[in-house]
């Protein structure tokens, strides 16, 4: 059960609201938010999440988003190189950030081999993953490999985003087939 409010909602009238429920409903946790306030609370006792151990990917991912946030792209395909080395098989969000750092440096062949990677090792992409490679085609102006990511989209069952379109648009128009977009 979630009471929210616009500012306009005290503690007060929030806890008298909750009076009014039964103890079924009770049983769950109630979330009472104002602007000023969030309290989580619960009339059983929850047990505190336990957080998985460390894996050796995990911690790899970990130095990953570390070393994009502050835009440091060599840092990334050191890890990368270590992780190969230790015959650490990447995931889904390794291989976000490898084609991230690829993209950002203008290493657009690193990152149409991350992703025929990723394919060959049965790495689902997601849209993130689709957006970037779309990226590097742009930046390549090369639509065959942007329509060949846009069919295995659709193929795939996801529905292309406004960034999606607005990169197909580019890469069409990069190469004078602006025409084709609207197809």
């Amino acid at each position: 059960l979630l009471i929210a409010s616009r500012g306009n909602m005290s503690l007060s009238l929030a806890s008298r609201l909750l009076q009014g429920l039964t103890s079924r409903v009770l049983a769950g946790r109630v979330i009472v938010m104002s602007p000023r306030l969030v309290r989580l609370c619960s009339t059983t006792p929850q047990p505190m999440d336990q957080t998985e151990p460390m894996t050796p990917l995990r911690e790899y991912n970990g130095k990953l988003a570390k070393a994009l946030a502050s835009n440091d792209h060599e840092t990334v395909f050191k890890l990368a190189k270590e992780m190969k080395e230790t015959g650490i098989e990447p995931d889904l969000i390794t291989c976000i950030g490898l084609l991230r750092s690829s993209v950002n440096t203008n290493n657009m062949n690193a990152a149409l081999d991350m992703y025929r990677e990723m394919t060959a090792k049965n790495i689902a992409p997601n849209l993130a993953v689709i957006n970037l490679v779309l990226k590097a085609a742009v930046k390549k102006s090369d639509v065959e490999i942007a329509q060949n990511v846009w069919d295995q989209m659709v193929k795939a069952g996801m529905k292309p985003n406004a960034l999606s379109y607005s990169l197909m648009i580019q890469v069409l128009s990069s190469v004078g087939q602006l025409d084709r977009a609207f197809e």
